[in-house]
């Protein structure tokens, strides 16, 4: 009887430790499941989730410092991926995702993931992936990107499911998002744009830029956290401005505003009173 017992509690044991391994495909062996050309499939090939009906839709987003989407990367910057699933009917998500350069090698460096999700080595790359289903399918983390010349193309496997625990009943989707390197022409003129606050008070702040493209300009403001607080459209005749920005419903605190040139951004750090 003990010894029937004490199998029975190194069974229960076993049984918790099996629910409490973390999951997702890279971290259970099964490798990249993104599409992407290197991949072993995707989250819906033969042997994984199959069988659901959610007509899901996964989408990549490329963020810059003032939260705007980039089609052009910069060596060696960080910016904010953001990876959502969505599924009509379905009750739970999940993803995968790789950033591959031409040759299909890994490109760039992702850090900062939420909570549940894992960075995990594929062979010589890496994939961010959840460690279990979520209840929503929104994800966001950092990615610095690589010193290349290279374009950058992101693959991406959604999964929308039925939340039973199994793999049937969920049905998958994919994506990719290529980044091209940016100019050396482009960062040229970037490096010698100019950006700098004039004046600034507990009502409005005075800024100025010069050796910027001509043309309609974003100045953003942003909180300590990096949330987007106020924008407006500046424009930029004869590679210069002069710009006043309303700033007196703001909280007093520290404060970052931006201005994009191109596909790069210029910030500047300032205290509101």
């Amino acid at each position: 009887m003990k010894k029937n017992g004490l199998l029975f509690i190194l069974f229960l044991g076993a049984f918790s430790f099996m629910a409490l391994e973390p999951g997702g495909a890279a971290k259970k062996g099964l490798g990249d499941r993104t599409g992407s050309p290197v991949a072993n499939g995707t989250c819906g090939s033969s042997g994984c989730h199959s069988g659901g009906s959610f007509s899901p839709v996964t989408t990549i987003q490329v963020l810059d410092a003032s939260n705007q989407p980039v089609t052009n990367y910069h060596s060696d910057s960080t910016y904010t991926v953001k990876v959502g699933v969505t599924g009509t009917g379905s009750k739970q998500y999940a993803f995968q995702i790789i950033a591959l350069n031409s040759s299909n090698a890994n490109a760039g460096t992702f850090s900062n993931v939420p909570t549940n999700t894992q960075i995990v080595q594929v062979g010589t790359r890496f994939v961010v992936e959840q460690k279990a289903p979520f209840d929503v399918g929104s994800w966001s983390f950092n990615w610095k990107a690589p010193n290349s010349t290279s374009p950058v193309t992101f693959y991406a496997c959604g999964l929308a499911t039925n939340k039973n625990g199994k793999e049937s009943g969920d049905q998958s989707s994919t994506t990719s998002l290529k980044l091209e390197k940016t100019t050396a022409t482009q960062e040229n003129q970037t490096g010698t744009a100019t950006f700098s606050i004039k004046n600034i008070s507990s009502v409005e702040m005075m800024t100025s830029g010069s050796n910027f493209n001509n043309g309609s300009h974003t100045l953003s403001i942003l909180d300590i956290n990096g949330i987007p607080v106020r924008s407006q459209k500046v424009f930029v005749d004869n590679e210069s401005f002069n710009n006043t920005i309303n700033i007196a419903n703001l909280s007093s605190g520290i404060y970052f505003i931006t201005i994009d040139d191109k596909d790069k951004v210029q910030t500047l750090k300032f205290f509101k009173k």
